[in-house]
């Protein structure tokens, strides 16, 4: 199984790209109200933890994939177990993120177009990325980082211009106490998007200066994190409180209402185009690792031959894990934290990392040998 190497920017890329993805669509932590902003710069710090236990794992077997070094510490059996669990993990979270931005589209555009209508089309597209292998998803996702960057960069000025910030609405600090911040912190931020990394020790890896790893990993998850809770308080200023609670897309609400001069105004399609462009690449993030899971799995060198059999379960899934957009959120925030990504995210990496420390000397001898 051969997969390209990529450079540090693109992995970079790759990574605010996955950071912001979903997590800038869905307004993670929202429910602290106007204090998620704190919440998730809390988040942000426990997501640091969890990066530096992954980081830790991938220096200890010098380059290993999860599915690999699984199976060093608790043996092939139960390894290739584990290493299936997260290859359906995987799978299973791709399909949340389609799932996610596809609604995003028929609320805000296509009210009347069926959900499979929508998914379709961004499947295949995500299924020619992963024939087109790891050094162009990195390709394009440089030079998406720098369009995004520049749109995002944009629209705060427009919306400064259209005098939309109030920042009496982000007043008294804290003012509703501390549990309804503590309260979004864990599980939910700390797990998404910061938990969501674990990915990510299936692609580092694949970077081609692999000691430049732990920098790339924090500058990319800090400057994800900060801006996440910066938009948290730009959209609570903008729209109060009452109003960013009960929305179901803040961003989208709040660039609606820009308005510079009565020309410029229904900016809401970019965000749309943004938003969508940002869940494509969480998606198909999530989509590479299963592929390359499975190719690990079954040591089958072509891993293209898993692309349309796993993009095709993603697709399934995300049109069948919900009857609605409510539900879809629902499971999302009271099932997926506490059943699948404290399990996988947290407590399954800890307890590889402590064996990795107990078992030290034979696993120094063995990948020395190797």
């Amino acid at each position: 199984m051969k997969v390209d190497k990529i450079g540090s920017f693109q992995m970079f890329s790759l990574i605010v790209l996955f950071e912001l993805g979903t997590a800038l669509l869905l307004e993670v932590g929202k429910n602290a109200g106007k204090d998620a902003w704190i919440s998730m710069l809390m988040g942000l710090i426990g997501g640091l933890f969890l990066f530096t236990v992954y980081l830790s794992l991938f220096k200890k077997f010098q380059g290993m994939m999860l599915t690999q070094y699984v199976n060093l510490l608790v043996g092939k059996r139960i390894g290739r177990l584990i290493s299936f669990i997260y290859i359906i993990y995987f799978i299973y979270i791709a399909g949340r993120n389609l799932r996610d931005f596809s609604d995003l589209l028929i609320v805000s555009e296509y009210s009347n177009a069926p959900l499979y209508f929508i998914a379709l089309p961004i499947v295949i597209c995500s299924m020619y990325a992963i024939f087109q292998g790891l050094r162009s998803l990195g390709r394009i996702a440089e030079i998406s980082l720098i369009l995004i960057a520049i749109s995002l960069a944009t629209l705060f000025i427009a919306k400064v211009i259209s005098k939309l910030i109030v920042l009496d609405n982000l007043l008294p600090i804290a003012g509703n106490g501390w549990e309804r911040i503590l309260n979004e912190v864990f599980p939910t931020i700390v797990t998404f998007p910061f938990g969501e990394m674990i990915a990510f020790t299936m692609l580092l890896p694949y970077l081609s200066k692999r000691e430049s790893a732990g920098k790339i990993g924090f500058i990319a998850i800090i400057c994800s994190g900060l801006y996440l809770s910066f938009t948290l308080a730009l959209h609570v200023s903008i729209l109060g409180e009452s109003i960013f609670i009960r929305s179901q897309f803040p961003f989208l609400t709040s660039v609606s209402l820009i308005n510079i001069a009565d020309f410029i105004t229904r900016l809401d399609i970019f965000i749309i185009i943004l938003m969508v462009l940002l869940g494509f690449f969480k998606m198909t993030i999530f989509f590479f690792c299963a592929v390359l899971g499975l190719s690990d799995l079954f040591k089958i060198k072509d891993m293209t031959k898993f692309s349309i059999p796993i993009g095709s379960l993603i697709f399934v899934i995300s049109i069948a894990m919900a009857s609605s957009y409510t539900e879809h959120i629902q499971q999302g925030l009271e099932v997926v934290p506490y059943y699948l990504h404290i399990p996988l995210q947290i407590v399954i990496p800890t307890i590889l990392l402590c064996l990795s420390f107990l078992r030290r000397n034979s696993l120094k001898n063995y990948i020395s040998r190797t």
